[in-house]
């Protein structure tokens, strides 16, 4: 497993792997995880340590990719002895490195961005890379799995299978160039070409692609008509059970509406913010009522948004919490705030959030496109109500409906949520293993 973000690194994709790698065994297949030592991980969370299952093989490496910006603590004895497993070193050294310098659009001419740019090409990772490929051509396994963000894990699983010719599966959490293009809409032209490149030449080497969703694989299969439908796979986004164990929720005051992980571009909140302002303004009850709470990082849009906002003491902002904290929160909470990227294409994706959104059994009001993925799984659970992104019209509306519900809210199915089990997920990425080793003898 090709892991760049695994714990003690935070966030969705540190899960999705955590998760994997502890159902894989029952499958039949012994993981082990290439990942960057502890002190590049980002969003840090070192309480998901103690959930990495014992035994398990972790080889974390050197980087020249810069530190995260808030140094983090050290590993240390009591962490590892909480469950990191067996873990070794390779090239791993004490010496500093810079904070991460300036974003391309940053400060600076012309040629700075564009040097700026190169040294992050294909992302801000790819330090990693000369470390995460010596550390893996010295192993011996049955398949490579290399799992985006970053791009640069593919980039390690690319040149794995250009040496070796060994099975490899590359999964893209997120797309890739195109993608790319509608996030960051003032990338360099030059970064085009070499982007366009380097995916189909990670895509059409890996012997199978994984996406999220069913939007994803059938607009790959789109752009990649040449190749067998078969040769994208899709492993949705889901939940681990063993992070969700039933817990009382926290007394409340109030009606609670709770948004959990970051604000940034793409995703406004600044359509809920005015509908919600509307109805405080024309229903005092909702106004007695009524509190926003925002879990986790905010860029400086979503601090612009905020500032502007007449809400005032509705709004409550309580920073960045761990996995388990959010957890409790989120159970605590009346309602679960999703706000989906809108940036053309992220309509094919679903935030991860919002599957452990559905484990808590906690409402959901989702502000997306209705023609998304982020509906479908919406609808085929019957998890909450979605408005559309930009209309604080029709937000208004869900967000008073669901607030006249609130002693009795529609709720999710619990048959539907649970095919979004990891448990039960990890079953059909081994079944991908198994079809790309085709009855191979194991290298045990």
């Amino acid at each position: 497993m090709i892991a760049h973000h695994f714990p003690p690194a935070g966030g969705s994709g540190s899960n999705r792997a955590l998760a994997f790698a502890r159902y894989l065994p029952a499958y039949g297949w012994r993981p082990f995880v290439l990942t960057p030592g502890a002190r590049w991980a980002i969003n840090r969370d070192d309480g998901l340590l103690a959930e990495i299952p014992a035994g398990l093989r972790v080889i974390r490496t050197h980087s020249f990719e810069p530190r995260p910006r808030v140094p983090p603590l050290p590993l240390g004895e009591a962490a590892r002895s909480a469950g990191e497993g067996w873990v070794r070193d390779f090239n791993v050294r004490e010496d500093t490195h810079p904070s991460p310098q300036p974003s391309p659009r940053g400060r600076g001419g012309p040629l700075r961005r564009h040097l700026g740019h190169l040294k992050r090409f294909p992302d801000a990772h790819i330090g990693w890379l000369p470390f995460a490929f010596a550390a893996a051509s010295r192993m011996r396994y049955d398949v490579a799995y290399s799992s985006s963000g970053p791009f640069t894990s593919h980039l390690v699983g690319l040149l794995l299978k250009r040496r070796t010719g060994r099975p490899w599966v590359a999964e893209l959490r997120d797309g890739w160039y195109r993608w790319n293009r509608a996030v960051f809409p003032d990338y360099p032209a030059w970064r085009d070409p070499l982007e366009r490149r380097l995916e189909a030449a990670a895509l059409r080497s890996a012997d199978r692609v994984v996406l999220v969703t069913d939007r994803m694989a059938s607009a790959f299969r789109r752009q990649y008509a040449d190749l067998a439908p078969e040769h994208f796979a899709v492993v949705p986004n889901g939940f681990d059970a063993t992070q969700f164990a039933a817990q009382p929720p926290d007394p409340r005051n109030g009606w609670e509406v709770l948004h959990a992980g970051a604000l940034y571009y793409g995703r406004s909140l600044s359509s809920f913010l005015e509908a919600a302002a509307r109805l405080v303004d024309a229903d005092p009850e909702f106004a007695r009522d009524f509190r926003l709470t925002l879990t986790g990082t905010l860029d400086v849009s979503a601090s612009a948004e905020l500032r502007r906002t007449p809400l005032g003491h509705h709004v409550h902002v309580s920073g960045q919490r761990d996995h388990a904290s959010t957890i409790r929160a989120m159970r605590s909470a009346d309602a679960l705030l999703l706000v989906s990227n809108t940036t053309p294409g992220a309509e094919a994706t679903v935030p991860g959030k919002l599957f452990e959104y559905l484990a808590v059994g906690r409402p959901v009001l989702a502000v997306a496109p209705p023609d998304s993925s982020t509906a479908d799984v919406l609808e085929s659970t019957g998890g909450g109500r979605l408005a559309p992104a930009g209309d604080p019209a029709a937000i208004a509306c869900v967000l008073q409906q669901a607030f006249r519900e609130r002693s009795n809210p529609p709720l999710p199915s619990e048959v539907a949520v649970a095919r979004f089990d990891r448990r039960l997920l990890a079953g059909d990425l081994a079944c991908i293993f198994d079809q790309v080793v085709g009855g191979a003898a194991r290298r045990y």
